[in-house]
């Protein structure tokens, strides 16, 4: 196991869980899990983000259990698509940081342009699928 920086023993996570959303490692598929992470009215500006991809099986491999929860999201049909990973305890939460931190070392993190996102949330706009009042003024200018 690699050696974990001295900051991750101070999160503080409610219940150990890490939230997570659903989705088979395709572009059109990653293109829906960013629209479920930006269509949020707590999101208060569009930014590059990046995303690490996980295979369900390496982290059941891990150890880790998931528990369906509804995702925050304003897109109705991607609330389902969102799972909880039980940490159930210190020791876990460092070993899903071992996991991270293995990825971002083998550089599997795959950045999504600011321009890319609010493209997916325009195309979520015209067809329907989001209602643009529902995001917050500074995302909504930019559609």
């Amino acid at each position: 196991m690699q050696r974990l920086p001295h900051w991750l023993g101070d999160i503080k996570l409610p219940a150990n869980e890490i939230s997570l959303w659903e989705c088979e490692n395709t572009p059109s598929d990653i293109d829906e899990v960013v629209l479920a992470l930006m269509a949020n009215k707590e999101v208060a500006s569009v930014d590059s983000i990046d995303l690490l991809i996980f295979s369900k099986q390496e982290l059941i491999d891990a150890g880790f259990t998931f528990d369906v929860t509804p995702g925050e999201t304003l897109v109705e049909d991607l609330r389902t698509r969102h799972k909880d990973l039980i940490l159930g305890g210190e020791a876990v939460l460092y070993l899903f940081a071992d996991l991270v931190l293995s990825k971002i070392n083998s550089v599997e993190v795959q950045r999504v342009s600011r321009s890319h996102i609010i493209e997916i949330l325009r195309r979520a706009v015209e067809s329907r699928r989001l209602e643009k009042n529902g995001l917050a003024n500074n995302v909504q200018k930019l559609l």
